[in-house]
């Protein structure tokens, strides 16, 4: 959450993330609510729907069981379409589920054109320091071609 921090992201995220996050984390959330780095929204009609239609289309029935994205992801989708974020960031994929949002993320961009990203991805490690920086020797013979 440091890029949302020194504003370099501004977050959008339904107020059902609630349900995913510990006490602390939730705290620390509804303190960087400020519309100027981070806004918590109500899940609206509206998105509740979209949310549903998500989840319908994703789901898979195979012999031994039928696989859908979780609710809550669909949220957080349906929350992204509808308030036209660049891109959903989700650590949805790292664990043992099969069926996550990292896993349908080219799915979901064909059909709702919302990219599904990985943090490492949004919001990639700068690079590591350059090499020392040589000084620079100016050709003074340079202008004497030239003219």
């Amino acid at each position: 959450m440091s890029e949302i921090d020194t504003g370099s992201v501004f977050a959008i995220m339904p107020a059902t993330i609630a349900i995913e996050l510990l006490d602390d984390a939730i705290d620390l959330l509804l303190r960087r609510n400020d519309n100027r780095k981070c806004r918590i929204v109500e899940v609206d009609i509206k998105t509740a729907r979209l949310a549903r239609d998500i989840r319908n289309k994703f789901t898979r029935k195979t012999r031994d069981a039928i696989k859908q994205l979780e609710l809550p992801d669909c949220i957080y989708v349906a929350t992204a379409i509808h308030y036209e974020c660049e891109a959903l960031v989700t650590r949805d994929g790292e664990g043992n589920r099969r069926h996550n949002l990292l896993n349908v993320a080219n799915e979901v961009r064909r059909e709702y054109g919302i990219k599904i990203l990985h943090p490492m991805e949004a919001c990639p490690p700068p690079p590591p320091p350059d090499q020392p920086i040589l000084p620079h020797t100016v050709d003074t013979h340079e202008e004497d071609r030239s003219g």
